[in-house]
């Protein structure tokens, strides 16, 4: 486990589906909140059964009602019941992308989870990246594991993502390996996983299990990647950008930027993909302009939206489908959101207050 304060958690499941198949979040310490109102506003829930440190996901039908989520251990159903009680997945309630959900294309029942485990159990190796594929035909209590814990690489990062194929059919699922430069990423088709791509570029994620942690995230637009790296020495931390060619599956051209004693975290793109927002520490998020794809402009369009953050350390920054970026922190009742993300700072309209949580809390 985690022996510093680490930020918390938030769903993996972004809005790259239609809305509605991200209208559910289930994270941190049983908390949710769900989007299937006629305005989208979010409503508070208060049925979860997951309490995690950091990663989780949550999958909802095309029509919007709630499939099942996990925290990268277990899978709970509809009904808030685990279908996989006698064999846990081999995430980690302690990696910051723990698992993701992509429904698996052509065929509607079935649906992967890529799984991520814990980096500071590198020394012996972590488990690594691996997959189950879960049957939902039933949509009810008796949707089943069909297969469990099938093995496609380590050792790996905390680091997990995915996004849509040029076709808008199939799935690329985006991992990075522990202590190099390389990016896996995989392609998911009808017929399973059918191709693995590998981008050797950008900086190494080397030194103490510390670099593994952080979020990456796929443009709205999927021809950008970014990532944070939250870093054993506060002087390297950084977050890196890169270009994705959602044909290919390759990622080239990194730009790299130093944050300088700021251990970055979260990180989401704006719909748009005008702009990056990167919680930088634990009481600053940051705004950058990605529209000139050139370091120097980057630097300079850098405008802070929230400079001192006082309740809890700043967690995962996520898109949800209202449109507004939601923001939360460790051991909070309240979410913050930046309600106008696609517009420049100070425009975004970030709001600190944004959500009350009835019951349930951001975890540490």
């Amino acid at each position: 486990m985690k022996i510093w304060t680490i930020f918390f958690i938030l769903l993996n499941t972004i809005a790259i589906f239609g809305q509605k198949e991200s209208f559910f979040w289930y994270f941190g310490d049983r908390a949710g909140i769900a989007f299937d109102t006629p305005t989208l506003n979010p409503r508070v829930l208060t049925d979860s059964k997951l309490s995690t440190l950091e990663g989780c996901a949550t999958i909802s039908t095309p029509q919007g009602n709630l499939l099942f989520y996990t925290d990268g251990v277990s899978i709970w159903n509809n009904k808030h019941n685990v279908i996989n009680p006698n064999e846990q997945m081999l995430g980690h309630y302690s990696s910051t992308q723990s698992a993701v959900i992509v429904r698996k294309p052509g065929m509607g029942s079935l649906y992967y989870i890529f799984t991520t485990d814990a980096a500071e159990y590198i020394n012996p190796p972590n488990d690594g990246l691996h997959y189950t594929i879960v049957d939902v035909a039933a949509n009810d209590s008796n949707m089943s594991v069909v297969e469990i814990n099938k093995f496609l690489h380590k050792p790996m990062t905390e680091k997990l993502t995915y996004t849509y194929h040029k076709n808008g059919i199939d799935f690329w699922i985006i991992a990075h390996e522990s202590k190099t430069k390389t990016f896996y990423s995989y392609l998911l088709t009808s017929s399973g996983i059918t191709d693995t791509v590998i981008s050797s570029v950008g900086s190494i994620h080397d030194g103490d299990f510390i670099n593994s942690i952080g979020y990456m995230k796929v443009s709205p637009l999927r021809d950008k990647l970014a990532l944070s790296v939250f870093a054993e020495n506060l002087d390297s931390a950084y977050t890196e950008i890169f270009k994705f060619d959602n044909e290919t599956g390759i990622i080239y051209e990194p730009i790299k930027i130093d944050l300088y004693r700021k251990r970055p975290y979260g990180i989401e793109f704006s719909q748009n993909g005008k702009y990056l927002y990167v919680g930088e520490t634990s009481n600053s998020i940051a705004q950058y302009d990605l529209r000139d794809y050139q370091l120097s402009k980057i630097l300079s369009s850098r405008v802070l939206i929230e400079t001192k953050f006082e309740q809890g350390h700043l967690g995962a920054l996520q898109i949800a489908p209202d449109g507004k970026i939601y923001i939360v922190a460790k051991d909070r009742k309240l979410l913050s959101a930046i309600r106008k993300p696609n517009l420049k700072a100070p425009a975004c309209d970030y709001n600190r207050d944004e959500i009350t949580l009835s019951t349930g809390t951001c975890t540490s």
